[in-house]
């Protein structure tokens, strides 16, 4: 079991995980981190962007913690999703997303912290513009699936509450699991992802109202262990022990 020091992840045989470290061979994707009030700001210009988002204030820019430096950006002022300094980002469920353009080519994974508010036909992250790849969505009452060409039910989750989600798109072997539950594997279909939108598509049509806590992408398979410790970084910041 792992634990926490300080509000990080403690990972197996002691340290601190940083979830930077898997990105160590030049991997496409992103680390987003709600809970780092450094990594959020009022402006949609991404890295120029000066003046932080308070509490229950507009994020029109979200930094990546990765090497990559890809930035979240609202598309407009009104999409902007809200920062709560509890550590999250919330998403009103009508129009709000932040978007980030990138290749990401299977076989990719995400790991993230997330609580979607209510059930309806929405999209929980989609690829950065609708072209098929990378979605994570209610597939229909509280399933939820991946979709990268054909759809995959990987998990049933109740409305209202925190979890962690891990995603594998890998065609006929693509997989996913809550929190530290069984994986369901099988065929997601082979679409590589543009990058990610965050709580909708983009354009905006398939809103998602939730939490957004943690986020992790990356272009490459990780390992169990790497699994391990991202899903238990992720969970910390809504205060779940994984």
């Amino acid at each position: 079991m792992m634990g926490l020091i300080g509000g990080r992840s403690t990972p197996p045989g002691g340290g601190t995980f940083d979830p930077t470290s898997i990105f160590g061979s030049g991997e496409q994707g992103i680390i987003y981190d709600l809970t780092n009030s450094a990594t959020v700001f009022q402006e949609r210009t991404g890295a120029s962007a000066t003046t932080p988002s308070g509490d229950v204030e507009p994020i029109g820019s979200l930094k990546d913690l990765s090497p990559n430096n890809n930035y979240c950006v609202a598309p407009t002022d009104g999409q902007r999703p809200l920062w709560n300094s509890a550590g999250y980002l919330s998403s009103d469920g009508v129009d709000d997303l932040l978007n980030a353009l990138f290749t990401m080519n299977q076989t990719y994974c995400r790991v993230s912290c997330i609580r979607i508010n209510t059930h309806v036909s929405e999209r929980i992250y989609s690829d950065g513009s609708g072209a098929g790849g990378g979605f994570l969505f209610n597939v229909s009452g509280d399933d939820i699936g991946i979709y990268a060409g054909s759809t995959l039910t990987i998990a049933t989750q109740t409305a209202g509450s925190d979890f962690v989600i891990t995603e594998r798109y890998s065609g006929a072997t693509s997989r996913g699991a809550l929190n530290n539950g069984s994986y369901v594997t099988g065929d997601a279909g082979t679409g590589n992802a543009s990058g990610i939108t965050i709580a909708n598509t983009n354009p905006a049509s398939l809103a998602t109202s939730g939490r957004f806590y943690r986020i992790i992408m990356i272009d490459r398979d990780l390992t169990d262990v790497e699994i391990a410790n991202c899903r238990t970084w992720c969970g910390a910041a809504a205060g779940l022990t994984l």
